[in-house]
């Protein structure tokens, strides 16, 4: 009986003209997406072999030590295949980030962008689906019930003695099953998309997170289904059910998530970044004053005793290692203070974000991907003890007969950045609860659905 059920409902919803806008609106937004991205990432492919070897031969333009202690290293960041799925919180592929001893990561900025890209909204899959797919979900089950009321269908399957439950249950497979097939042939053409550009190299650990990134999609469009379904049980008229549920699609998908970080920035506030640049700059041109009186003295009256150059060389190499020290302690601690206020702000706008599924499933899948907020924090922690291990590599080439013509500064074995992603377990450890917060929402909303049919009128 169940099968059969589902069969009917299933029917009614491939005959409708939904589905067959389902299937032409999935291929051409999510082809057009898989297609734009991949073509971004081939580029920045390009760019990022480009820029590392234009690094590397900056690097062996240095001709004296303190070149590399102040002017430093160009780092770029390797690029991550998800990001042609799901864009996350950076939208380039790849950053430069200068390193050097004197101060801390300097992001680089990218000027190289079309401007009226940024007029408009990136289509990855996180908007294809929280957006889009979302409100296909509604229109899938605004009309599940009160429109068969409406049609006196329902009133004619009660009377044949089927259990309420059995109806209900056939109506949520069958009406998801025919939401989520057009989405999923659209995705695995868009994977063959994906598979004809050699740029691409998705690996073991690739594949596992695009497939939970994938289980996230569905769980939410399992969710939001799950709420049209209930809502359409307890309206009588499909009108009054697409009325209401486009009002709680406005709130949840738009409303909720934008307005969390603003809730967090009242009740956690931060300092500005305007006011920290200040407090580091004031820090740092402290330090160089003190060091500058204390050097220009001193060399002045090295030269006329006619001191060996060694002892010069070391003196400013003791000073400027001093005064690296001395800004970096500083701008650690004033880095660690607006950390901890940032990190309670992040905290507090999830939390509050989480009365959101559409919120969550941002947030879930973007960390599942390793383009979220915790891989973006994983990237600067990695740069900050890449940082350290420069700054030893930089101070050890100080010598004086470089700075006397005797000898070339060379740059030799200097120490690799090695970029490893967060490791797929930490990735799911991260986002195991906002997982389980989405799944007790589809619950809620199928129980509240369970129990207004139990007492619906289908008269």
């Amino acid at each position: 009986m169940l099968l059969l059920l589902i069969r009917k409902e299933l029917l009614d919803q491939v005959r409708s003209l939904r589905f067959a806008m389902a299937c032409i609106i999935c291929p051409a937004v999510i082809l057009s997406s898989v297609f734009v991205l991949t073509r971004d990432y081939k580029d920045a492919a390009q760019d990022f072999r480009t820029n590392t070897l234009m690094h590397r031969d900056q690097l062996e333009e240095y001709g004296f030590p303190h070149e590399l202690t102040n002017n430093g290293i160009m780092i770029d960041k390797p690029l991550n295949p998800m990001k042609v799925f799901f864009r996350g919180v950076d939208a380039e592929h790849t950053q430069s980030v200068r390193i050097s001893a004197v101060s801390e990561p300097e992001f680089q900025a990218n000027y190289d962008k079309n401007p009226v890209s940024l007029l408009f909204p990136i289509m990855d899959l996180t908007f294809v689906a929280g957006i889009i797919m979302s409100l296909l979900a509604i229109t899938f089950s605004y009309d599940t019930v009160s429109g068969e009321k409406e049609l006196g269908t329902l009133k004619l399957l009660i009377s044949y003695s089927v259990p309420r439950d059995m109806v209900l249950l056939s109506k949520w497979i069958g009406g998801y099953i025919a939401l989520i097939a057009p989405f999923l042939a659209s995705i695995l053409l868009g994977l063959t998309v994906v598979l004809l550009f050699p740029e691409i190299h998705l690996q073991g650990a690739d594949w596992l997170s695009l497939l939970l990134s994938l289980l996230g999609v569905l769980v939410y469009l399992s969710t939001i289904y799950s709420l049209g379904l209930f809502v359409s049980c307890r309206t009588n008229l499909a009108s009054t059910s697409i009325t209401v549920l486009l009002l709680i699609w406005v709130a949840m998908v738009l409303v909720m998530p934008n307005i969390a970080p603003h809730v967090a920035r009242m009740v956690n506030p931060t300092p500005s970044m305007q006011s920290v640049e200040t407090e580091k700059a004031e820090l740092q041109d402290e330090a160089q004053r003190k060091m500058r009186e204390e050097w220009q003295p001193w060399i002045q009256e090295a030269r006329q005793n006619g001191t060996p150059v060694e002892e010069m060389v070391a003196k400013y190499k003791g000073l400027e290692s001093t005064m690296g020290t001395t800004i970096a302690e500083g701008r650690a601690k004033i880095n660690e203070h607006f950390r901890h206020a940032m990190e309670a702000q992040v905290d507090l706008a999830r939390q509050v974000a989480m009365i959101s599924p559409a919120a969550i499933f941002v947030i879930t899948v973007c960390d599942l991907s390793g383009t979220g907020v915790q891989e973006q924090n994983y990237f600067r922690d990695l740069l900050k003890r890449y940082a350290g291990q420069w700054s030893d590599y930089a101070y050890s080439k100080f010598d004086a007969a470089i700075y006397q013509g005797e000898a070339k500064l060379e740059i030799g074995e200097y120490p690799q950045f090695k970029y490893e992603p967060m490791t797929f377990r930490d990735r799911i450890s991260e986002t195991a609860i906002s997982i389980a917060i989405m799944a007790i929402w589809n619950l809620v909303f199928l129980m509240g659905a369970y129990l207004s049919f139990l007492r619906y009128d289908v008269k």
